[in-house]
Protein backbone atom coordinates (compact mmCIF):
# COMPACT_ATOMS: atom_id res chain seq x y z
CA UNK A 1 0.00 0.00 0.00
CA UNK A 2 2.98 2.26 -0.23
CA UNK A 3 2.77 3.23 -3.48
CA UNK A 4 3.11 7.27 -4.24
CA UNK A 5 4.86 7.00 -0.64
CA UNK A 6 7.85 9.75 -0.39
CA UNK A 7 10.66 9.20 1.29
CA UNK A 8 11.33 11.62 3.97
CA UNK A 9 14.63 14.14 3.43
CA UNK A 10 17.25 13.51 6.08
CA UNK A 11 17.03 16.01 8.93
CA UNK A 12 21.12 15.57 9.84
CA UNK A 13 20.56 13.60 13.03
CA UNK A 14 20.12 10.40 13.41
CA UNK A 15 17.99 10.36 16.71
CA UNK A 16 15.28 12.83 14.98
CA UNK A 17 15.20 10.67 11.38
CA UNK A 18 14.97 8.16 13.46
CA UNK A 19 11.95 9.17 15.50
CA UNK A 20 10.45 10.54 12.13
CA UNK A 21 10.92 7.00 10.19
CA UNK A 22 8.53 5.99 12.74
CA UNK A 23 6.44 8.84 13.03
CA UNK A 24 6.56 8.07 9.13
CA UNK A 25 4.93 4.38 8.78
CA UNK A 26 1.40 5.79 8.84
CA UNK A 27 2.49 7.43 5.70
CA UNK A 28 4.28 4.73 4.66
CA UNK A 29 1.24 2.33 5.13
CA UNK A 30 -1.21 5.09 3.46
CA UNK A 31 1.05 5.77 0.15
CA UNK A 32 -0.63 8.28 -2.02
CA UNK A 33 -3.60 8.24 0.58
CA UNK A 34 -6.26 8.46 -2.59
CA UNK A 35 -8.52 4.74 -2.36
CA UNK A 36 -9.43 5.44 -6.01
CA UNK A 37 -5.97 7.15 -7.19
CA UNK A 38 -4.17 3.74 -5.77
CA UNK A 39 -7.47 1.14 -6.80
CA UNK A 40 -6.84 2.45 -10.44
CA UNK A 41 -2.88 2.46 -10.63
CA UNK A 42 -2.12 -0.57 -12.07
CA UNK A 43 -4.43 -0.29 -14.82
CA UNK A 44 -3.31 3.54 -15.57
CA UNK A 45 0.26 1.89 -15.53
CA UNK A 46 -0.63 -0.82 -18.34
CA UNK A 47 -1.96 2.02 -19.92
CA UNK A 48 1.08 4.32 -19.69
CA UNK A 49 3.00 1.47 -20.87
CA UNK A 50 6.58 4.07 -20.55
CA UNK A 51 9.53 2.94 -21.91
CA UNK A 52 12.90 3.41 -20.47
CA UNK A 53 13.82 6.04 -23.21
CA UNK A 54 10.96 8.02 -23.16
CA UNK A 55 10.45 11.97 -22.09
CA UNK A 56 7.25 12.45 -20.11
CA UNK A 57 5.06 15.23 -19.04
CA UNK A 58 2.68 15.16 -16.56
CA UNK A 59 -0.12 17.84 -16.71
CA UNK A 60 -2.12 18.50 -13.28
CA UNK A 61 -0.03 16.09 -11.75
CA UNK A 62 -1.06 17.06 -7.96
CA UNK A 63 0.56 15.40 -5.07
CA UNK A 64 3.15 13.77 -7.52
CA UNK A 65 1.64 10.24 -6.24
CA UNK A 66 1.88 9.27 -9.70
CA UNK A 67 4.94 11.12 -11.33
CA UNK A 68 6.86 9.48 -8.23
CA UNK A 69 5.95 5.93 -9.54
CA UNK A 70 6.02 6.58 -12.89
CA UNK A 71 9.22 8.38 -13.21
CA UNK A 72 11.25 5.16 -12.45
CA UNK A 73 10.44 3.72 -15.99
CA UNK A 74 11.63 6.98 -17.92
CA UNK A 75 14.55 8.64 -19.00
CA UNK A 76 13.20 12.12 -18.18
CA UNK A 77 9.74 13.06 -16.21
CA UNK A 78 8.14 16.78 -16.07
CA UNK A 79 5.28 16.80 -13.52
CA UNK A 80 3.24 20.17 -13.95
CA UNK A 81 0.51 21.67 -12.01
CA UNK A 82 -1.03 25.24 -11.81
CA UNK A 83 -0.71 25.16 -8.07
CA UNK A 84 3.10 26.19 -6.37
CA UNK A 85 4.84 22.46 -7.14
CA UNK A 86 7.93 23.81 -4.89
CA UNK A 87 5.38 23.86 -1.03
CA UNK A 88 4.32 20.38 -1.95
CA UNK A 89 5.84 17.59 -0.05
CA UNK A 90 9.16 20.11 0.02
CA UNK A 91 10.73 17.76 2.87
CA UNK A 92 10.60 14.83 0.47
CA UNK A 93 13.23 13.01 -1.33
CA UNK A 94 12.39 12.87 -5.41
CA UNK A 95 13.95 11.24 -7.87
CA UNK A 96 16.46 12.93 -10.01
CA UNK A 97 14.94 12.44 -12.92
CA UNK A 98 11.83 13.98 -11.44
CA UNK A 99 11.12 17.70 -12.38
CA UNK A 100 8.40 19.64 -10.76
CA UNK A 101 7.03 22.84 -12.60
CA UNK A 102 4.48 25.27 -11.75
CA UNK A 103 2.77 26.34 -14.95
CA UNK A 104 -0.79 26.13 -17.06
CA UNK A 105 -1.77 23.65 -18.57
CA UNK A 106 -3.19 26.29 -21.26
CA UNK A 107 -0.19 27.43 -21.63
CA UNK A 108 3.09 24.64 -21.70
CA UNK A 109 6.33 26.21 -21.15
CA UNK A 110 7.96 23.91 -23.86
CA UNK A 111 9.39 24.04 -27.14
CA UNK A 112 7.28 21.68 -29.74
CA UNK A 113 7.74 18.17 -30.05
CA UNK A 114 9.61 17.76 -26.92
CA UNK A 115 7.72 14.70 -25.45
CA UNK A 116 7.06 10.98 -26.38
CA UNK A 117 4.31 11.43 -23.76
CA UNK A 118 1.69 13.55 -21.76
CA UNK A 119 -0.35 12.07 -19.03
CA UNK A 120 -3.24 13.58 -17.75
CA UNK A 121 -5.43 11.99 -14.82
CA UNK A 122 -8.58 13.63 -13.50
CA UNK A 123 -7.69 16.87 -15.51
CA UNK A 124 -10.00 17.22 -18.44
CA UNK A 125 -13.67 18.00 -15.71
CA UNK A 126 -11.41 20.38 -14.06
CA UNK A 127 -10.00 22.75 -16.67
CA UNK A 128 -11.92 26.31 -18.21
CA UNK A 129 -10.71 25.77 -21.48
CA UNK A 130 -9.87 21.85 -22.11
CA UNK A 131 -9.61 22.11 -26.24
CA UNK A 132 -6.78 24.66 -25.64
CA UNK A 133 -5.19 22.28 -23.16
CA UNK A 134 -5.26 19.11 -25.53
CA UNK A 135 -4.26 21.65 -28.23
CA UNK A 136 -0.82 22.72 -25.88
CA UNK A 137 -0.31 18.75 -25.38
CA UNK A 138 -0.35 18.22 -29.04
CA UNK A 139 2.11 20.96 -29.47
CA UNK A 140 4.77 19.38 -26.96
CA UNK A 141 4.00 15.57 -28.45
CA UNK A 142 6.78 14.73 -31.23
CA UNK A 143 5.05 13.31 -34.03
CA UNK A 144 4.64 9.91 -32.86
CA UNK A 145 3.52 11.15 -29.30
CA UNK A 146 0.77 10.03 -27.56
CA UNK A 147 -1.30 11.04 -25.00
CA UNK A 148 -2.89 8.91 -22.18
CA UNK A 149 -5.67 10.39 -20.31
CA UNK A 150 -7.04 8.68 -16.91
CA UNK A 151 -10.64 9.99 -15.61
CA UNK A 152 -12.66 8.21 -12.73
CA UNK A 153 -16.38 7.88 -13.28
CA UNK A 154 -17.00 8.19 -9.00
CA UNK A 155 -20.58 9.71 -10.21
CA UNK A 156 -21.85 6.88 -12.29
CA UNK A 157 -24.49 6.04 -9.98
CA UNK A 158 -24.97 8.93 -7.55
CA UNK A 159 -28.51 9.66 -8.48
CA UNK A 160 -29.65 5.72 -8.24
CA UNK A 161 -27.81 6.42 -4.63
CA UNK A 162 -29.79 9.32 -3.20
CA UNK A 163 -33.40 7.77 -4.94
CA UNK A 164 -32.72 4.34 -3.50
CA UNK A 165 -35.25 2.29 -1.44
CA UNK A 166 -32.47 0.13 -0.20
CA UNK A 167 -33.11 0.42 3.84
CA UNK A 168 -29.35 1.03 4.37
CA UNK A 169 -29.11 3.59 1.93
CA UNK A 170 -32.71 5.40 2.77
CA UNK A 171 -31.89 5.86 6.15
CA UNK A 172 -28.36 7.46 5.36
CA UNK A 173 -30.35 9.74 2.76
CA UNK A 174 -32.86 10.67 5.72
CA UNK A 175 -30.52 10.85 8.97
CA UNK A 176 -28.16 13.34 6.52
CA UNK A 177 -31.20 15.59 5.67
CA UNK A 178 -31.99 15.42 9.27
CA UNK A 179 -29.03 16.34 10.26
CA UNK A 180 -28.01 19.11 7.57
CA UNK A 181 -25.56 17.15 6.28
CA UNK A 182 -26.69 16.97 2.59
CA UNK A 183 -29.54 18.38 0.74
CA UNK A 184 -32.74 17.25 0.95
CA UNK A 185 -33.30 16.90 -2.94
CA UNK A 186 -30.60 15.49 -5.33
CA UNK A 187 -30.49 18.79 -7.73
CA UNK A 188 -28.95 20.35 -4.99
CA UNK A 189 -26.96 17.66 -3.47
CA UNK A 190 -25.08 17.15 -7.19
CA UNK A 191 -24.60 20.61 -7.35
CA UNK A 192 -22.43 20.52 -4.07
CA UNK A 193 -20.92 17.84 -5.76
CA UNK A 194 -20.02 19.72 -8.81
CA UNK A 195 -18.88 22.82 -6.68
CA UNK A 196 -16.88 20.44 -4.24
CA UNK A 197 -14.53 18.80 -7.06
CA UNK A 198 -15.03 21.64 -9.27
CA UNK A 199 -16.15 19.04 -12.40
CA UNK A 200 -17.49 20.50 -15.21
CA UNK A 201 -21.78 19.97 -15.88
CA UNK A 202 -21.11 18.84 -19.00
CA UNK A 203 -18.55 16.00 -17.96
CA UNK A 204 -21.01 14.73 -14.98
CA UNK A 205 -23.85 14.35 -17.32
CA UNK A 206 -21.97 12.07 -20.08
CA UNK A 207 -18.39 11.76 -19.17
CA UNK A 208 -17.52 9.33 -22.21
CA UNK A 209 -19.84 11.93 -24.78
CA UNK A 210 -17.83 15.04 -23.65
CA UNK A 211 -14.18 13.37 -24.04
CA UNK A 212 -14.98 12.03 -27.55
CA UNK A 213 -16.03 15.29 -28.50
CA UNK A 214 -12.95 17.39 -27.35
CA UNK A 215 -10.45 14.84 -28.81
CA UNK A 216 -12.03 15.09 -31.77
CA UNK A 217 -11.75 18.93 -32.12
CA UNK A 218 -7.90 18.83 -30.97
CA UNK A 219 -5.80 16.70 -33.57
CA UNK A 220 -5.48 13.25 -31.99
CA UNK A 221 -6.96 10.33 -32.68
CA UNK A 222 -8.27 7.68 -30.17
CA UNK A 223 -6.13 4.21 -30.23
CA UNK A 224 -7.23 2.73 -26.64
CA UNK A 225 -10.40 3.25 -25.22
CA UNK A 226 -10.59 0.91 -22.10
CA UNK A 227 -12.07 1.05 -18.45
CA UNK A 228 -10.89 -0.58 -15.16
CA UNK A 229 -12.39 -0.85 -11.60
CA UNK A 230 -15.28 -3.03 -12.64
CA UNK A 231 -19.26 -2.27 -11.07
CA UNK A 232 -19.44 -4.02 -7.79
CA UNK A 233 -16.15 -2.38 -6.68
CA UNK A 234 -17.78 1.01 -8.11
CA UNK A 235 -20.70 0.52 -6.35
CA UNK A 236 -18.64 -0.02 -3.07
CA UNK A 237 -16.29 3.22 -3.25
CA UNK A 238 -19.23 5.60 -4.09
CA UNK A 239 -21.47 3.72 -1.18
CA UNK A 240 -18.04 4.94 0.92
CA UNK A 241 -18.33 8.41 -0.43
CA UNK A 242 -22.18 8.54 -0.14
CA UNK A 243 -22.03 7.21 3.21
CA UNK A 244 -19.32 10.10 4.43
CA UNK A 245 -21.24 12.70 3.03
CA UNK A 246 -24.30 11.84 4.79
CA UNK A 247 -22.83 11.31 7.95
CA UNK A 248 -20.09 14.76 7.70
CA UNK A 249 -21.55 16.59 4.97
CA UNK A 250 -18.13 16.16 3.46
CA UNK A 251 -18.26 15.17 -0.29
CA UNK A 252 -14.91 13.96 -0.85
CA UNK A 253 -13.72 10.35 0.46
CA UNK A 254 -11.54 10.13 3.47
CA UNK A 255 -7.85 9.58 3.54
CA UNK A 256 -8.73 6.52 6.36
CA UNK A 257 -10.60 4.37 3.01
CA UNK A 258 -6.90 3.68 1.91
CA UNK A 259 -6.83 0.87 4.67
CA UNK A 260 -10.04 -1.15 2.39
CA UNK A 261 -8.11 -1.19 -1.19
CA UNK A 262 -7.04 -4.58 -0.62
CA UNK A 263 -11.20 -5.07 -0.66
CA UNK A 264 -11.97 -2.73 -3.39
CA UNK A 265 -9.25 -4.86 -5.33
CA UNK A 266 -10.71 -7.90 -4.02
CA UNK A 267 -13.81 -7.11 -5.16
CA UNK A 268 -12.71 -6.37 -8.54
CA UNK A 269 -10.83 -8.92 -9.06
CA UNK A 270 -13.26 -11.75 -8.46
CA UNK A 271 -15.60 -9.61 -10.66
CA UNK A 272 -16.18 -11.51 -13.86
CA UNK A 273 -15.30 -8.85 -17.09
CA UNK A 274 -19.05 -7.05 -17.88
CA UNK A 275 -20.38 -4.00 -18.31
CA UNK A 276 -18.17 -0.48 -18.43
CA UNK A 277 -16.08 0.10 -15.42
CA UNK A 278 -15.71 3.50 -13.07
CA UNK A 279 -12.25 4.52 -14.78
CA UNK A 280 -11.67 5.17 -18.29
CA UNK A 281 -8.54 5.00 -19.60
CA UNK A 282 -8.11 6.84 -23.32
CA UNK A 283 -4.67 6.49 -25.25
CA UNK A 284 -4.39 8.71 -28.67
CA UNK A 285 -2.09 9.51 -30.99
CA UNK A 286 -1.38 13.05 -32.90
CA UNK A 287 -3.51 12.89 -36.36
CA UNK A 288 -0.47 13.76 -38.86
CA UNK A 289 -2.18 16.35 -41.21
CA UNK A 290 -1.63 15.67 -44.84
Amino acid sequence: MSFGYLKRKSSGNKLKDALLFIWDLKARLEGAGNLLKMAQAPAVSACLDIKPNERVLEIGAGSCAYAYEFSKKASYYVATDIFDMSKKASDRVFPQKLQRLTCDAHNLPFADSSFDLVFMSELIPVLSDPIKALTEASRVLNAEGRLVMVNGGAYLHVKDFFHSKNRVLSLLRKRGVARGKIPSNYDDYHSKLIATHGTNYEFFVDRDTYLKRIIDNTGFEVKKWTYAIRKPANLFYQFLCFERACRTGEMTPSQGYIYLLPLVRLIDFLTPEGPRGMTLLVSCVKIHKQ
